[in-house]
């Protein structure tokens, strides 16, 4: 099974946009929360592989200002379509990142169709965003949590863990009700 851990931006694309007028956008912190999911696994002896794509570093490095969300995470996406990811995990810390869970969870499901999506992270674990296309949440400390989810996952067993919600793939739910 192959899992992606997603970092996604920690600024609106509206500052990306401005960045060279502005030092809004200047420092990159790596995504220590999805590292230590991924020591997490491993720890757990989950087989699986794990990949990381950075796509706060990827913008800042390699993309245009004039490139749309749907663009930009497509592009992003694009190195993993032949490894095909069983499980998209995404990481959204800061609440300028919500409108990427967005276009993430969309593109997510429409370049890995058969993909289970998650999302974790203050901004999760806190806001009320309505996020079609996302399957999971995971509200609080989750590295525990998302060790097991990802083996329920792989043994195809219905998933029932504590700190991790369920919205369906179709759901309009609200992150903070039980769906």
């Amino acid at each position: 099974m192959n899992v992606l851990l997603v970092n996604l931006p920690s600024f609106s694309l509206e500052a990306w946009s401005q960045r060279h007028a502005s030092s809004v956008v200047q420092h990159v912190f790596p995504p220590h929360g999805l590292l230590a999911l991924a020591s997490y696994i491993r720890h757990a002896s989950v087989a699986c592989s794990v990949r990381l794509l950075d796509v706060e570093k990827t913008i800042l490095t390699n993309l245009t200002t004039s490139d749309e969300h749907a663009t930009i995470l497509q592009k992003c996406f694009r190195p993993f379509l032949s490894w095909s990811p069983s499980v998209v995990a995404f990481s959204v810390n800061v609440s300028a990142g919500a409108e990427w869970l967005t276009h993430g969870a969309a593109a997510a499901k429409t370049l890995f169709p058969r993909c289970t999506t998650i999302a974790g992270g203050h901004h999760v674990t806190s806001g009320t965003d309505v996020i079609p296309g996302l399957d999971y949440v995971a509200r609080g400390e989750g590295e525990l949590a998302f060790s097991e989810f990802i083996q329920d996952v792989m043994q195809h067993r219905p998933i029932s863990i504590q700190g991790i919600h369920a919205l369906g793939a179709t759901s309009d739910c609200r992150l903070l009700t039980a769906c």
